[in-house]
């Protein structure tokens, strides 16, 4: 699934992450109190493959990178991995510290298989680096990025040709470089260096000629001055001259027998066309090639056109390329990927063409290549964070206006506490209902119980919980959730703590809910359940009230004999959905049995 260019931010957003402003400039952090991520991962930048300090420099990613269970957790909850999202928007990157949310393009995103392809805006410091990768968001999901953002302010164009649009090409800056006239032969799903390409076939006898046409936009955008780089990864099939990216300047390749292989690049300035050539035989038409062509005509910088191939810079015929300081001489054509020409229409696949009008440096370029050619070697991924405690249980226990949360563990190691959430829906928005973080109680080796009532419920409406543990490094895992229905039972006999007579029979309560009821008693709620009397003993009633025989009530007055008189009870409800809710238990004693007072 190919996304194209979001140009508004949902205000929704706001349900989601603390915003600091909403110009271009703004910052978006995850909040540290409210974590809504389920899972993290580093993202372990390597700096060996920096050539030195870029900042805001577009970084590719791809889950196919080790470690081979990334992609599998990047599927949606539907197809067994851990994404909400069909669009991949539960997909986020973060600065090292865990708060700043990394403005990313995503280029490709498929839910079945977790394939997932995007751009992000990375301040690359040359030595190694950690970022960090959220997914599994515990809210709604919106659109999370933020496209115009990973590209620098001196990029003009950038063209993914990557679109599943039939007439849709877009530019993902912010200088709304699209095109709307598209001929080409195989659009968007060719097999280009990242994700999908376009194939142009080259065919001089059809009309139109296979291209993508960018009209010259009233911005003045694609009028360069004295810098400019062009970018373009590219498969050549043939032989003869094709264009690659034409407008009032151009890069091109030659294949004929006297140029196989050649790479050429030129820039009218003035009224004289500038040229540079590489040697031949350097371009082979097997594999895809990451082609660049610079410019710096300011006063006090080279002045040289540069040609680089893979990262590298070429070699040039002679040895050396044209030297010219000036001002490129623009016009109002449009621009052309794959040519205008009948006789140079590019036969073959181009991929990821980008425009600047600054001429990057060869170690920028050097570092484009080692993130484009192989994201594996960039980056490494580490497993995704689970905190180490072991949960014996997690349950809800349904009470009068209230909800008893109850947990155990069997281990704990570096945990800091836990987190309660609250939902009403399985898979609806969660907040947080506990004030403080709950503090870890148990060890390494044993483990602790914890409990919490939540009192800011309704009687009657279901509610879903999570529990969250952090561990001492910020590290988070959820469990949940687990349901629960506050109910409406309300006693009227016997009342708790009354001593009855021996002769007692009655027990009554009222409901606005259409239940099905029984009676529990037992001489202790923590017993097991083999000592709790129900009645009826088989089924359930209708009514509000139960009368007990004479014989089961000597069974009740035996069983208060062996607790000193006393004996707690509940009504258990069963709704028309199956559900089951409980009354609190109440106390009662029976008369000539109650234990003296202290």
């Amino acid at each position: 699934m190919s996304l194209g260019k979001a140009k508004a931010i949902p205000l929704a957003l706001m349900v989601i992450f603390c915003f600091c402003g909403l110009a271009s400039g703004y910052t978006v952090k995850i909040d540290a109190t409210d974590r809504y991520f389920e899972y993290k991962r580093d993202v372990n930048i390597q700096g060996s493959q920096v050539s030195g300090f870029f900042a805001n420099f577009p970084v590719l990613f791809d889950s196919k990178t080790d470690p081979t269970d990334l992609q599998l957790d990047l599927r949606t909850e539907a197809n067994g991995g851990h994404v909400r999202s069909d669009y991949g928007y539960d997909i986020v990157f973060a600065t090292a510290d865990g708060q700043e949310i990394l403005k990313h393009e995503i280029e490709k995103y498929v839910p079945t298989s977790g394939e997932y392809v995007a751009w992000v805006n990375v301040t690359l410091t040359g030595s190694n680096q950690t970022i960090y990768i959220y997914y599994g968001i515990s809210v709604t999901p919106f659109d999370t990025q933020h496209i115009e953002d990973v590209w620098d302010s001196n990029f003009v164009m950038v063209q993914h040709l990557s679109e599943i649009s039939p007439n849709d090409h877009l530019d993902s800056t912010s200088n709304n470089n699209d095109s709307t006239t598209i001929t080409v032969a195989t659009q968007g799903s060719a097999a280009g260096q990242i994700d999908g390409a376009d194939a142009f076939n080259g065919a001089q006898a059809l009309e139109p000629q296979h291209h993508v046409i960018i009209p010259d936009n009233v911005n003045g955008s694609l009028d360069f001055t004295d810098q400019i780089t062009i970018e373009a990864w590219i498969k050549d099939n043939v032989e003869d001259q094709r264009r690659i990216v034409y407008k009032h300047w151009e890069m091109y390749m030659m294949r004929t027998s006297d140029y196989e292989g050649r790479l050429h690049a030129w820039v009218k300035v003035g009224s004289v066309c500038r040229h540079v050539k590489s040697k031949k035989g350097l371009i082979g038409t097997v594999s895809n090639y990451y082609c660049v062509f610079t410019w710096d005509g300011r006063l006090g910088q080279d002045n040289l056109l540069h040609l680089y191939l893979d990262g590298s810079e070429m070699s040039y015929v002679g040895g050396t390329q044209e030297n010219v300081q000036g001002t490129i001489d623009n016009s109002d054509d449009p621009l052309y990927i794959g040519s205008d020409d009948v006789d140079e229409s590019w036969n073959g696949i181009i991929d990821e063409v980008r425009l600047s009008n600054k001429a990057r440096s060869v170690s920028w370029i050097e570092t484009a290549y080692n993130s484009m050619v192989s994201p594996a070697a960039f980056y490494t991924v580490g497993d995704a964070y689970t905190t180490l405690v072991e949960l014996s249980y997690f349950r809800a226990t349904s009470h009068d206006s209230a909800v008893l949360l109850e947990w155990a563990t069997e281990t704990e190691l570096d945990n800091a506490g836990f987190n309660l959430w609250r939902s009403e829906e399985k898979d609806g928005q969660y907040v947080r209902i506990n004030p403080y973080l709950i503090p870890n109680e148990g060890e390494a080796g044993f483990g602790a119980e914890y409990n919490f009532t939540d009192y800011d419920v309704q009687n009657g409406k279901i509610y879903f919980y999570k529990l969250e543990d952090i561990d001492i490094s910020g590290r988070i895992t959820f469990h949940g959730p687990v349901p629960a229905i506050p109910h409406d039972i309300i006693i009227f006999w016997p009342p708790d703590k009354i001593v009855l007579p021996s002769g007692a029979f009655l027990f009554s309560w009222s409901s606005s809910n259409n239940y099905s009821f029984k009676v529990e008693i037992s001489p202790n709620p923590s017993f097991p359940a083999s000592e709790t009397f129900s009645y009826p003993e088989h089924g359930l009633i209708s009514g509000n009230s139960l009368c007990l025989t004479q014989r089961e009530w000597e069974m009740i007055l035996e069983k208060a004999q062996q607790s000193q008189g006393q004996l707690f009870w509940r009504v258990r409800a069963k709704g028309p959905d199956g559900r089951e809710v409980f009354s609190d238990w109440k106390i009662f004693f029976i008369e000539n049995n109650r234990p003296p007072e202290e």
